[in-house]
């Protein structure tokens, strides 16, 4: 044999796949901390509610759809925003996470601004005119009552459409905020 017969015959060494266990290892090891981690049945993290006043924190839970051992990785934001902003009893929404592990639900409740006679019983309304409560008779009001006008029936969650009775909410909440001011 010469030696052209020698270097041809050589083979090139093979390149050491020592890189790839360790790769695929970390890929397998991620994907299962994901998995886990986005289990809705896997608790992880807390859920804290800020602003609340009248509303219980299981009242606003359910009303979001969340439950108090939720994993928060798995919450779906956007449906939760929604479901908040549908209760009647929430005026203003803000959610988001919390560093290191919480989701945070910020909001304003609707203050009964008046109470309304109905063809039932009264309606409390905000300020906007939105019915927070049905009543069927006279009972433990806090607010003012609006004498000289008889609505239909309301349901929570309606707004009243009377514009005599819009104006004369906006007034009582002008009225209100002069009074707190001083």
């Amino acid at each position: 044999m010469t030696d052209n017969q020698e270097v041809q015959e050589k083979k090139p060494k093979k390149r050491s796949k020592n890189w790839l266990y360790p790769l695929l290892a970390v890929i397998v090891l991620g994907c299962a901390y994901l998995g886990l981690s986005m289990m809705p049945t896997l608790a992880f993290g807390s859920i804290e509610i800020q602003g609340r006043q009248n509303i219980t924190k299981e009242e606003i839970l359910t009303s979001a759809g969340l439950k108090g051992t939720t994993n928060i990785l798995a919450v779906n934001r956007a449906e939760v925003s929604r479901r908040l902003q549908q209760d009647a009893r929430i005026e203003l929404i803000s959610e988001g996470y919390q560093w290191p592990f919480s989701y945070v639900i910020t909001l304003r409740e609707r203050n009964v601004n008046a109470y309304i006679p109905t063809a039932d019983g009264f309606v409390a309304v905000d300020r906007t005119g939105k019915v927070l409560q049905v009543q069927r008779r006279f009972s433990h009001m806090s607010a003012p009552i609006v004498c000289g006008v008889t609505l239909p029936s309301l349901l929570i969650g309606e707004t009243v459409s009377d514009e005599g009775v819009r104006t004369g909410l906006l007034f009582l909440v002008k009225l209100n905020e002069q009074g707190n001011s001083d």
